[in-house]
């Protein structure tokens, strides 16, 4: 919904913007037009966004799929199914890491994004954000080996082999 007023379109946007750049996606955020604080048809707001390091990279790899890809595109593969699956599971080992702390096990989170249900996986990370943001973790674990201890008890209960050896990991 369009906002009437500036201040009301930053604040809107201004927390969405800080973690975009954070993250990468945004070198830079540039608001245009705002020599009125109000909007009109005549003069509307603009915001310029400028790509980050992550934007690149994704662009880079979008490229280079597309190439890979050429012989799929004659068949017509829906190419698009293709890259949302990828970005989907690119963005769930991102955020394991973000909220787990841990960049050094991808390796590990690549085969319990490949194996379990993403449904399954963005609850763990709920909870493991709820139980570090409302309670102590009952034991002294780091976040990321209280994920793995849920992942492992869920592929115990439900048979699931994703190819790791649990007793053998180090986080």
């Amino acid at each position: 919904m369009p906002q009437k007023y500036l201040s009301d379109a930053k604040r809107v946007l201004d927390r969405a913007h800080k973690v975009l750049k954070e993250t990468g996606w945004f070198s830079k955020v540039q608001w245009t037009g705002m020599n009125k604080r109000t909007l009109s048809e005549e003069t509307p707001w603009k915001i310029l966004y400028y790509p980050g390091e992550r934007a690149k990279q994704e662009i880079t790899l979008a490229r280079k799929r597309i190439a890979e890809m050429q012989p799929a595109l004659k068949s017509r593969i829906a190419v698009e199914e293709i890259f949302y699956e990828d970005f989907a599971k690119e963005n769930l080992i991102q955020e394991i890491e973000r909220i787990t702390g841990d960049k050094h096990s991808r390796p590990t989170y690549s085969k319990v994004v490949r194996g379990l249900p993403e449904e399954v996986i963005w609850r763990f990370l709920s909870e493991l954000k709820a139980d570090y943001l409302h309670g102590p973790l009952k034991v002294r674990k780091s976040l990321a080996a209280v994920f793995m201890d849920k992942v492992r008890r869920y592929c115990e209960e439900h048979g699931i082999d994703i190819g790791v050896k649990f007793g053998e990991q180090v986080l």
